[in-house]
């Protein structure tokens, strides 16, 4: 059976909209982005 794996950012207060209400997020560094493909395989 497939395993579905569901995935988010928020802020450390859990929001994930900005104050103006998008969801323009910053483009993570190498390290971080590394991290983020790890932990999804």
């Amino acid at each position: 059976m497939a395993r579905i794996v569901y995935a988010m950012l928020t802020s450390l207060d859990g929001y994930i909209a900005g104050p103006s209400g998008g969801i323009d997020l910053p483009v993570p560094e190498e390290e971080l982005h590394r991290h983020f493909n790890d932990e999804m395989r």
